[in-house]
């Protein structure tokens, strides 16, 4: 279902694609930064209708443009759509020119440089110790050294 929303659209990169993905858990959220996130929204919109007779809920918040998809009040699925990653350190125009295609289920998707990757996943971790699958990310990539304050973890 998730493949429809990127279909033939070079204008996006997702990040912090789950390895899962296109698969997602209901309720769950794709990070996208997008050249233009007002037309990225409503291509988004137009999608959802045609595919699943939805509610859209379209939420500004700060830099985020979120569209929440919905049905029968519940959340399918949310877009969080940024146009800029300067609260990663990065510019957005580099990371667009360093994208990868990646291929999920034989679809092709825009993700960030494994460089640009780590770092938005280490700012994120940072940011709530919680979200432990950032760091794992970053230790299954072998680099944790690039991050001195995220220590090792003990294995019991």
């Amino acid at each position: 279902m998730l493949s429809s929303f990127f279909k033939d659209r070079r204008d996006y990169v997702i990040l912090k694609m789950s390895d899962h993905f296109p698969a997602y858990a209901m309720g769950s959220d794709i990070d996208i930064l997008c050249r233009d996130k007002i037309k990225f929204a409503e291509h988004v919109q137009k999608v959802a209708l045609r595919r699943l007779d939805p509610d859209t809920v379209v939420k500004a918040r700060g830099t985020h443009l979120q569209v929440d998809i919905m049905r029968r009040g519940k959340l399918v699925v949310k877009f969080d759509l940024v146009d800029s990653t300067k609260e990663y350190g990065l510019d957005s125009d580099d990371i667009f020119k360093k994208r990868l295609r990646v291929f999920r289920c034989g679809l092709p998707y825009n993700v960030p440089c494994i460089g640009h990757e780590l770092q938005i996943r280490g700012v994120e971790y940072r940011k709530n110790k919680n979200k432990t699958w950032h760091r794992d990310y970053i230790e299954k990539h072998g680099a944790l050294g690039l991050f001195p304050d995220l220590e090792p973890r003990i294995k019991a």
